[in-house]
């Protein structure tokens, strides 16, 4: 959709967000937001994504493919190969594998080989024209984002990674990288600056509980709720056994191919949950399919047999509400049912790691270890105290609420996000030099790359036009210097 075009401020340096998601209303709402912020700072906001905006959303915006196999064969742009013994292009294309699976046969595989070419082409084109002062890159190991970040280190432009946070409706930002992956993962401990400061925010912390345990909010639709009772009765868990909520996740996501190594996938995690809870009397397994997985719930049910049950119809919230327990490899629940003061059990690596949060197991060897600990909770109440002020600690470092501020029930927003940015372009002393990256073709050639019979690409030359009037068009500066205090 398209909105009357405010210019792009002459002298304003730009910021690059490499952005997922679908565009919609909400997100859209965030985006421009943002940019606003952004001006206040004196900075610019340019957004690379796989959608159109689904809502009127006056940022410059030009879409890119998603994935490998997205990109139509020959690129658009020539029939250039990535090297087939090149050490980058063996380890992106293993990374595009782990993602969509192997290659069907040689000219899938030189179809793949192909797109590397074509998203180092696009992506040198699109910083040569935006010429960014930082470039954010959303989740980042994906091939084509792994690509954008090696051409944004050779041309000296600082990168940054945002990734939905581990609270609903929140945004992550991490200098390092996401989840497992982030600053405030590879910490056991956190400091405060003021002990005032902590106070603050340990109460936002507070309300966001008290916000949260009223509204059961969570990242993905859900089925209507039918309360703790009803299903209670209707699982039939028997009188005094302790309910074990094990929540599922889909396999082709980065918590799992990049920060559970012990697991084969998510099932794989789940049979040694159950293994680990053999012969324990008293417990009644409650596993929850994830809505976007593509593996067949009967696969689970299979699993866990007769200790418990596999749902599909039944709410996170009521699953929450039935619990005693809960346990996931790293998915976002662990963190509501943190909320709700349920002793949680994190069978992977996130941002939980090693903080005494949550119960841990170093390796599969030390899983049923784990699992007796996170059963007897003894210590559950130093945990939870712990929870508290490290949830306060993200709150008050690393999440911005994508929200409208009034709906943000005080948490930092797309204004507060703007001032963290300027302070990362403020701290890089020297400008990006764009004139580094390899000589190759400008958006334009772009233009014509539309996928046989796909109408959503059919604006794809207008787009990039529009993308070029506002951005290269625009005097700007490249240099760090360019961002206001």
């Amino acid at each position: 959709m398209t909105a009357p075009c405010m210019p792009l401020e002459p002298g304003f340096g730009r910021v690059l967000i490499h952005a997922r998601g679908r565009m919609t209303p909400p997100e859209c709402g965030f985006w421009q937001r943002l940019r606003f912020a952004l001006r206040e700072c004196g900075l610019e906001l340019v957004l690379l994504a796989h959608h159109r905006a689904n809502a009127p959303m006056d940022v410059p915006l030009l879409r890119a493919f998603n994935g490998l196999d997205a990109v139509p064969p020959g690129g658009g742009t020539g029939q250039a190969l990535a090297p087939d013994d090149d050490p980058e292009a063996l380890g992106l294309l293993a990374r595009e594998r782990m993602w969509r699976g192997p290659e069907r046969d040689a000219p899938h595989r030189d179809r793949r080989r192909r797109a590397l070419c074509h998203f180092r082409d696009f992506y040198t084109a699109v910083l040569k024209t935006a010429e960014p002062v930082l470039t954010l890159i959303w989740n980042g190991h994906h091939a084509q984002e792994m690509i954008l970040a090696s051409l944004c280190r050779t041309a000296a432009c600082p990168v940054g990674y945002v990734e939905r946070g581990p609270f609903q409706g929140t945004l992550h930002l991490d200098p390092v990288g996401i989840l497992g992956g982030s600053s405030v993962a590879g910490r056991s401990d956190w400091e405060w600056a003021t002990p005032e400061t902590a106070v603050h925010w340990q109460r936002v912390m507070a309300q966001a509980q008290m916000a949260y345990r009223h509204s059961g909010g969570t990242w993905w639709e859900q089925p209507p709720s039918r309360g703790a009772a009803a299903l209670r009765r209707s699982l039939q868990v028997p009188e005094g056994a302790k309910v074990l909520f094990f929540a599922g996740q889909v396999d082709a996501d980065t918590q799992n191919l990049l920060y559970a190594p012990e697991y084969a996938d998510n099932r794989d995690a789940f049979a040694g949950f159950c293994e680990a809870l053999r012969g324990r009397d008293g417990v009644f397994v409650l596993g929850k399919h994830h809505p976007h997985s593509v593996r067949a719930p009967a696969d689970y049910q299979a699993v866990v047999g007769r200790q418990g049950v596999w749902v599909t119809d039944v709410s996170v919230a009521d699953c929450l509400a039935v619990a005693d327990r809960a346990a996931a490899v790293n998915s976002t629940v662990l963190y509501e049912a943190l909320m709700l003061g349920t002793p949680v059990l994190a069978m992977g690596r996130g941002l939980l790691h090693g903080k005494r949060i949550a119960y841990e197991p170093t390796d599969r060897a030390t899983l049923h270890t784990a699992v007796s600990e996170w059963l007897a909770a003894e210590d559950q109440a130093e945990r939870e105290r712990r929870w508290l002020d490290f949830g306060a600690y993200l709150l008050a470092h690393a999440l911005y609420a994508m929200a409208p501020p009034e709906s943000a029930a005080g948490l930092r927003n797309a204004a507060a996000l703007a001032t963290d940015l300027a302070g990362m372009v403020r701290r890089n002393s020297a400008a990006p030099v764009f004139g580094r990256l390899p000589a190759g073709p400008d958006l334009r050639a772009f233009s014509g790359l539309v996928p046989a019979g796909d109408g959503y690409w059919t604006t794809r030359a207008q787009e990039i036009e529009l993308f070029l009037a506002r951005v290269s068009n625009a005097p700007h500066s490249s240099a760090a210097s360019g961002a206001g205090g």
